[in-house]
């Protein structure tokens, strides 16, 4: 599963909270309507959690085989329109169930695609 990690930077929400409103209609949106190309089939579904420090955004697939997790994690950098501000990685379901989602140890993190999307620019 992709997960997202979004950190609260006030009470309020304020910011974080538009952009984790953004990130879940972006979510939805792409699930519906099918916005991972030839690998449709391998996502399953989405899930939130407003922790009492952060916001978890979850996009869960059917699969570990590299090329639609780093497909679909390079779509969602795309229509979440992401920077280096928001931490996110990819951890296999069996990983998580073994260690737990906080000690899980991710497959990719956020570095990892953000160098395969610089190496595509180039």
């Amino acid at each position: 599963m992709w997960r997202f990690s979004v950190p609260m930077r006030s009470r309020g929400g304020g910011e974080s909270s538009d952009a984790v409103d953004f990130f879940w209609k972006e979510i939805l949106m792409a699930l519906i309507g099918e916005q991972f190309g030839q690998h449709n089939d391998f996502v399953n579904g989405c899930y939130f959690c407003n922790r009492a420090d952060e916001y978890r955004l979850q996009v869960w697939m059917g699969c570990d085989d590299a090329i639609p997790v780093t497909a679909v994690g390079l779509r969602l950098v795309e229509l979440l329109e992401l920077r280096g501000d928001v931490y996110f990685d990819f951890c296999s379901h069996e990983e998580i169930n073994k260690k737990g989602n906080r000690y899980a140890k991710p497959l990719h993190d956020h570095q990892d695609i953000f160098s395969m999307l610089s190496a595509d620019l180039k």
